[in-house]
């Protein structure tokens, strides 16, 4: 087993979207690093898509790019685990990631992952991406703090914080924000007898990674940039509005599937399937190192998500099935605010949880409190607006926001004097 670093292999899935998938795949090849290889995985159902890719393929030039395609189209998870046999068994890599067709990577980024891997060559390493909000006009481009260190973090903290339902943490390592040494897929390989399965692969992943695996190293910084929501499964499930990506997810994966180790099955959100995920893996492992959720702050974050649903008959039922549940709107968002405060350590850990809660269910609710009693009004959010996706793009690339002097930000992971730094 490679316990040096070899090569970074980036894995990039498709279907059905060619265009994406070939400016993903320029993102890392425009970056002319030489221990970097680039394979396209063509899961199309349409064979002009298909065609499209194999064409840019054949016209390349460049020798770190590969093309493979399955012998039939594969449901998401079953083409992520083809996906990860063939690579491992094809080539001589010894980190590997998964790059998604709605990503790019920042330019220089590719060096600066080769690097962590070559320092840190048997740990898993994940790391943050920025995003652009391209379904809708004006277009917006969000964008997180960062300070470029990388921190040590135990998997105990971030399975706790999963147990909490706090489930917007960048450094969950996912396969598609991190770079995973050869040794731990085959461990996890070893131990379930695949690397992805279930629903969701990328939360798959990340779960049996956190078991098997005493800590991480977490890259405090945005290598990339997600676009094209309007493409997006996820996406249109946090909208409760289906696309035909997501429609196509559903014919191979059926509903009831997504969510059906939860306590409240019924709600399909994107919240609520990782956190199938997670009491999936809980129950399959044994661990103890997965704490018991905690129910209060579980129904707090589901009426968070049914708020944000779009579809107004949707977002009605949803609100119905978790009153049944027993949900009580004062007392469980109480608890999630307990919950909060008890990870503020700081004037500027509570500033970035107060931008964080901007955008959250309740966070517009304490906005004006504060301004109707203080006179205090919230910051200015970084959410520039751009009429084009080019422009907005463009932007997002190359610019980003000045690098923060403490990592304040990451608040949820405790006192800023408490990380762990990695040199």
């Amino acid at each position: 087993m490679k316990t040096r670093f070899t090569n970074l292999l980036f894995v990039v899935p498709t279907r059905n979207r060619a265009d994406l998938a070939i400016h993903a795949v320029q993102s890392v090849l425009e970056q002319g690093h030489d221990e970097a290889t680039v394979v396209v995985s063509d899961n199309s159902t349409v064979d002009a898509e298909s065609a499209t890719l194999l064409e840019f393929y054949q016209k390349s030039s460049n020798d770190r790019l590969r093309y493979m395609r399955p012998s039939e189209p594969l449901s998401m998870t079953q083409h992520w685990q083809w996906a990860i046999e063939q690579v491992l068994e094809q080539y001589d890599a010894s980190h590997f990631s998964y790059l998604t067709d709605r990503m790019v990577l920042r330019p220089g980024e590719v060096g600066k992952l080769v690097e962590l891997a070559k320092s840190h060559p048997l740990k898993v390493i994940s790391y943050n991406h920025d995003r652009l909000v391209d379904h809708m006009r004006p277009i917006r481009v969000e964008q997180s703090a960062w300070t470029g260190e990388v921190f040590k973090l135990p998997s105990s903290t971030l399975l706790n914080l999963t147990a909490g339902a706090f489930l917007a943490v960048p450094a969950l390592p996912r396969m598609l924000n991190c770079m995973a040494p050869r040794s731990v897929l085959c461990a996890i390989h070893e131990r379930h007898g695949n690397v992805f399965n279930s629903v969701n692969p990328d939360f798959s992943f990340c779960y049996r990674c956190l078991e098997l695996e005493e800590s991480i190293l977490y890259y405090d910084k945005s290598p990339l940039i997600q676009h094209a929501l309007h493409r997006s499964n996820g996406a249109s499930l946090e909208r409760g509005m289906p696309n035909r990506d997501h429609v196509d997810f559903l014919t191979h994966v059926g509903e009831g599937k997504m969510t059906q180790f939860t306590y409240v099955p019924q709600i399909r959100t994107v919240g609520n399937t990782v956190l199938n995920e997670y009491l999936l893996v809980k129950r399959q492992t044994k661990s103890v190192k997965f704490p018991d959720v905690d129910r209060e702050l579980y129904l707090e974050s589901l009426a968070g998500e049914i708020e944000r649903i779009q579809d107004a008959t949707l977002k009605a039922d949803l609100w119905t099935v978790l009153n049944t549940h027993g949900y009580v709107r004062s007392k469980h968002r109480m608890a999630r605010l307990k919950w909060l405060l008890s990870r503020l350590r700081s004037p500027r850990s509570i500033l970035n949880a107060l931008l964080m809660l901007s955008t959250s269910s309740f966070g517009g609710a304490i906005w004006l409190a504060l301004a109707h009693r203080t006179g205090i009004r919230p910051p200015r959010l970084n959410r520039l607006e751009f009429d084009t996706v080019e422009k907005a793009l463009s932007y997002a690339v190359h610019l980003s926001p000045r690098k923060a002097r403490t990592p304040g930000h990451l608040y949820y992971l405790g006192k800023p004097s408490s990380l762990q730094r990695v040199t």
